[in-house]
């Protein structure tokens, strides 16, 4: 079990019942540095395969009790090995028919004894790149997967969080409504008081200029968005409608000495606050009504300044500045605490009944609004990670995908470029139709992924300069299915498979590999067998000279409606010929 750790990507399995072949094959494969497990017979190596993760498995055709067809045939019996391809060995030249055995059964190459050395190196280098590659992108997949999922957790809770605060500023504007209707309502019962009582006039007037801090308040709280803007408002109105001659509003810091911060103020001498020394901590600095109602989450009031012991560390400036009662209101949503208002008053027994009540009412309304733009800004900021994240792995995504669509132009330079070629053209079919963004994002996938099954067709075939003969030609139609095998376990967002799958079928039910007709062939594959026959008419092969765009555009319209799709040949033809489409 050591030794797979340490060779995880990197082992194969040679299957041969003659101990000096396995030698000779682990002697031409030792530069390459793999971990090596043999097997002397077909029932060993079954036994390896339930212990082993392998790259790719060497096997001997010829061999005793159980040759290599057979041991290939019950491999690829078994799920969780069917896909490891096998390379037979043999020094026997055999016909068709054993020769398409070999592929039917799962083989992916033969090789010929006496084996070429850099042939042998060549070939299962390939397959353990792929086998790494293929690792890789399972990994990716699932951490992208992983990472869409807390995405889409992320998302719900966000969503959620903001209905709560649209459905909690609904709330608040219903309230604020009663509330201006409830005290209008006292306003008037107030004006009935005076012509009774001319001793509280000045009470009605001062409850008058308190309504209209509470309203011009609690407008700000609705549509100012920033907090510091929103608590410089508040203070000025309660300075300028008010009448008070102070105001500042305070939060309690966590540091050592658990100092109050002041965050907005108006009306006071140059200095002073600073020169309060305040403290929340029950402390001598710590009694001053803002300091109490930060620490106790309690309204703190003085009606006599001068008189209040435990405020004789500010007596003086209080008495110089004419500051005689101060009232802290705590700014608390909840058992949470965020700080204190506090408002001084130039006369004695100052805040009323009524009055505290409303400057209570506008403290927690204050601190309602502070706490919906925290929550606004954590939200923005939020969405703006959420966003960040969402392109890294769409990044990660594409950077795969172009590894992958790569690994098979190293294999075949004379279709180099072919991928993305025939990518761009189908791209501009989707956007000449209309397609939504997801059909193109589909197509951008599969396009470059389209021929990665012929990472399994022997590159004697790839790259023949003749014309391919019937059982090679059938080896070259088993890239679609095996395209589709090698992605079937990628968690993609789009059928990429069934794309990769369909890109060789017809409209008439002629193409390969599963003869699907019409409709039944998925749009995003239609587009892209066109692009795929255009490019491939306009590109150099081995066995013969690019034929040009004319021959292409000949080819898509004779056979419009029958082997390709004719909406699909519509807007390829009009990028052709009208809008300047050049690869």
């Amino acid at each position: 079990m050591k030794s797979k750790k340490i060779h995880e990507g990197s082992s194969i399995l040679i299957v041969d019942d003659k101990q000096e072949n396995i030698a000779a094959l682990k002697a031409v494969l030792a530069p390459l540095r793999l971990n090596i497990i043999p097997a002397l017979s077909g029932e060993e190596a079954l036994r390896q395969l339930l212990h082993h993760e392998v790259a790719v498995i060497l096997m001997d055709v010829s061999m005793p009790i159980m040759d290599g067809f057979e041991t290939a045939a019950l491999i690829r019996e078994r799920k969780s090995l069917k896909n490891i391809p096998i390379v037979f060995i043999t020094g026997i030249a055999f016909g068709q028919e054993e020769y398409l055995k070999g592929y039917s059964l799962g083989a992916v190459d033969y090789i010929y004894k006496p084996i070429i050395p850099g042939v042998l190196t060549a070939k299962v280098q390939v397959f353990i790149n792929l086998f790494r590659m293929k690792k890789a992108v399972e990994f990716q997949s699932k951490k992208i997967s992983l990472a869409n999922e807390r995405l889409k957790e992320e998302i719900v809770k966000r969503k959620q969080a903001e209905i709560e605060l649209s459905n909690a500023n609904k709330s608040l504007e219903i309230k604020v409504a009663e509330r201006i209707i409830e005290l209008k309502a006292k306003n008037e019962e107030l004006k009935v008081e005076v012509l009774e009582r001319k001793r509280a006039e000045d009470e009605v007037i001062q409850l008058n200029r308190i309504l209209k801090i509470l309203t011009f308040c609690n407008e700000s709280v609705i549509h100012i968005t920033k907090e510091s803007v929103l608590l410089n408002n508040v203070c000025h109105t309660i300075v300028g409608t008010g009448g008070y001659p102070l105001v500042w509003i305070g939060f309690g810091e966590h540091d050592q000495k658990a100092s109050v911060h002041p965050a907005a103020h108006l009306g006071f001498k140059e200095g002073y606050l600073e020169g309060l020394n305040l403290t929340w901590s029950d402390v001598e600095y710590g009694q001053h009504p803002v300091c109490k109602a930060i620490r106790t989450g309690k309204p703190c009031i003085s009606l006599n300044i001068l008189s209040d012991t435990s405020l004789s560390p500010w007596h003086n400036e209080a008495k110089t500045l004419g500051y005689n009662s101060v009232i802290g209101l705590p700014l608390k949503t909840g058992k949470h605490i965020l700080g204190a208002i506090g408002i001084y008053a130039s006369v004695t027994d100052a805040f009323k009944h009524d009055e505290l009540t409303l400057l209570n009412q506008l403290a927690g309304d204050l601190a309602y609004g502070i706490t919906a733009l925290r929550i606004r800004k954590e939200l923005d900021q939020g969405r703006k990670e959420i966003q960040k994240s969402y392109e890294k792995l769409e990044r990660i995504l594409e950077e795969t995908v172009e590894s992958l669509s790569s690994t098979v132009e190293k294999r075949d330079p004379y279709t180099s470029g072919h991928e993305h070629r025939v990518t761009e053209l189908a791209c501009a079919i989707a956007h000449e139709l209309s397609m939504p963004t997801d059909v193109m994002q589909c197509i951008q996938i599969a396009g470059l992924l389209h021929d990665i099954g012929k990472i399994a067709v022997p590159i004697e075939i790839l790259t023949k300069p003749g014309k391919l003969t019937s059982p090679e030609f059938q080896i070259i139609q088993t890239h679609s299915r095996v395209g589709y095998d090698i992605l079937k376990p990628i968690e993609f967002p789009w059928p990429v498979q069934q794309v990769v799958l369909q890109h060789h079928e017809k409209i008439d039910g002629s193409g390969y590999p599963n003869g699907v007709s019409g409709k039944n062939i998925l749009l995003a594959a239609r587009m892209l067998t066109v692009a795929d026959v255009v490019e491939a008419i306009t590109s150099h092969r081995p066995y013969r000279p690019a034929l040009g765009l004319d021959a292409a555009m000949e080819e898509i319209t004779k056979n419009k409606g029958i082997l390709y799709d004719a909406d699909v040949v519509d807007a390829c033809i009009t990028l052709l010929t009208k809008k300047g489409f050049k690869f």
